[in-house]
């Protein structure tokens, strides 16, 4: 079920990995233990699946877990325990990213009144997916906005 699950993910469906990793976990936890690595690294999976589906605190719970776990049961230096811990770090990161882009976009609607709402919602889509795909950071991503409002037609709508 794992690899089954492992190649949903690398397809990008998230709702079917998940739905396999969730057993995976489940089983795990009764026939092995919650301390044993393959159930630890098995959460490990999920959380990187809730990562792919924006669900950051459903994956910092599970790798707040693995962490506490791997380090009183394998140590601090342990690979598993440093890859969980590296995963937990990345979710963090992605959910502060998102925040500030969510703060940047509010701020836009602020300065954007006389922006339709979809225009302005059709903005933020535009630069958070553009964040998300890493092409910038938070400063070159209001730059870019810059130039997609360039962008907007004489009923200022946003060009996508």
């Amino acid at each position: 079920m794992g690899k089954l699950a492992a190649t949903f993910s690398q397809q990008g469906r998230w709702k079917e990995a998940e739905k396999l990793e969730v057993e995976v976990v489940e089983m795990g936890k009764r026939i092995l233990g919650l301390k044993h690595q393959f159930t630890l690294a098995s959460m490990n999976n999920l959380a990187s699946t809730y990562h792919h589906q924006r669900r950051w605190k459903e994956a910092e719970k599970l790798l707040i877990q693995a962490v506490e776990i791997g380090r009183v049961e394998f140590g601090e230096d342990h690979p598993s325990t440093i890859a969980y811990i590296a995963s937990l770090a990345a979710i963090r990161q992605a959910e502060l990213r998102h925040e500030s882009d969510v703060k940047v976009v509010d701020g836009l609607r602020g300065v954007l009144g006389g922006l339709l709402v979809d225009s302005v919602d059709r903005l933020w889509h535009k630069v958070f997916s553009m964040s998300l795909d890493g092409e910038n950071d938070i400063d070159e991503g209001l730059q870019r906005a810059g130039v997609v409002l360039s962008e907007c037609d004489e009923d200022d709508n946003i060009s996508t």
